[in-house]
């Protein structure tokens, strides 16, 4: 079902966690792109119920930048595994004419407490765990997987600061373009403004989570997230309806 990461059962208690993810720079700054790249690399594993242990950097990177635009990258990426108590145990790098960053991640999960992207029910709350716009919600593959419908208000999503008003002015990334020709057959959307749809096919580097879950549950949950003190907006957005049509 297009899961985060894949999943290897040890024992009744312990299952392994693997993961792999990179991509190019999406950020000036060397550091905060190895922060970005790694926070995105092992974020696969927290959205599978897990705890990350060990990582291996992977790296692409050309001969004719400064190898000290490497370091801070490294340094970057180092700090969000540090940060996440995981131990960074090596990796390996190429010669590439683009600079390219990621992780391959392993992590432990108790197989009965696994987070899976399917099983969502009618009645269920949608909940996002971070704001829209940092480069769509594709809610796509829980909806169509869980063979409900996901019905969400537009209105309720938290956007970051200004995504709107980019959006408004057609400055939108290419990929948002990719996301709803991909899955547009599937979305209801009429009658909804033109901004709202691109920043919501908007193609997030390491978004928010998804969750479902009974209405009966919403509060505890939110005050959890309250007593954090978390930084990125979590938001109920909408809810989860018998199968229609249209996946959302």
């Amino acid at each position: 079902t297009s899961d985060d990461a894949a999943i290897y059962k040890v024992s009744d208690d312990l299952a392994l966690i693997q993961t792999l993810d990179f991509f190019t720079p999406i950020v000036d700054d060397p550091y905060l792109f190895g922060q970005i790249a790694a926070a995105n690399s092992l974020s696969d594993v927290y959205a599978m119920g897990g705890e990350p242990k060990t990582a291996l950097n992977i790296v692409g990177f050309p001969n004719c930048l400064d190898p000290k635009i490497l370091g801070r990258i490294l340094e970057g990426g180092a700090s969000k595994v540090l940060e996440a108590g995981a131990i960074l145990a090596g990796g390996h790098s190429i010669q590439d004419d683009e600079p390219k960053y990621g992780l391959s991640v392993t992590g432990f999960v108790n197989p009965n407490k696994i987070f899976k992207n399917y099983g969502s029910k009618p009645g269920d709350i949608i909940i996002l765990t971070k704001q829209i716009g940092s480069g769509l919600i594709n809610a796509m593959e829980m909806a169509s997987s869980s063979q409900v419908t996901f019905e969400i208000d537009v209105h309720k999503v938290p956007y970051i600061d200004g995504a709107l008003d980019m959006a408004k002015m057609g400055l939108v990334p290419a990929g948002t373009y990719n996301n709803k020709n991909y899955i547009e057959n599937d979305v209801y959307s009429e009658n909804i403004q033109e901004y709202f749809i691109d920043a919501l096919y908007d193609p997030q580097t390491s978004g928010g989570l998804l969750i479902t879950l009974p209405e009966s549950k919403v509060e505890n949950i939110m005050k959890d997230f309250t007593n954090k003190n978390m930084e990125t907006k979590v938001a109920v957005i909408g809810k989860v309806i018998e199968k229609q049509e249209k996946s959302i």
